[in-house]
């Protein structure tokens, strides 16, 4: 699949999202999951640090997979968000466990709700088609909403 960055506002998609799931026969389909990232090589000077620190630079990453139930499967959109949650002591990964497969809500709480951090939103599509219909479905999304 070939990616595509999208131009379009997140916290609309979010609230695209968080209505959909209020419907009794949902219309999209959604995969969330979460990951920690732990950099040892980093700007240790930036942070005040000798070489002689054992520290790692913690990020937390959260992916949202979205695609529509409707017709084909042939594109995703997909939401990557991270955060940097600061230094933490080299050792210290058995704290953070990964969530390959989270609940909406839990996703929604964590990365969406709580002032964004850096997020970039890209559709994989498969063929050139299958990225005209994301940007149909994405339109009249953004059509819905308003100004």
């Amino acid at each position: 699949m070939t990616p595509y960055d999208v131009d379009a506002p997140v916290n609309a998609v979010a609230d695209w999202i968080r209505t959909d799931r209020l419907l009794d026969q949902p219309r999209l389909l959604l995969q969330a999951s979460k990951e920690y990232a732990f950099e040892a090589d980093f700007d240790r000077a930036a942070f005040g640090l000798g070489d002689e620190d054992d520290v790692a630079l913690v990020s937390v990453v959260g992916l949202l997979e979205v695609q529509t139930r409707r017709g084909r499967k042939d594109w995703t959109l997909q939401l990557r968000i991270e955060e940097s949650l600061g230094l933490r002591a080299a050792g210290d990964e058995d704290d953070y466990e990964d969530q390959p497969a989270m609940p909406f809500e839990a996703f929604d709480e964590q990365f969406l709700a709580t002032g964004l951090g850096e997020v970039e939103m890209s559709v994989l599509a498969e063929t050139p088609a299958a990225k005209a219909r994301f940007d149909r479905w994405l339109t009249r999304h953004l059509k819905r909403a308003g100004p």
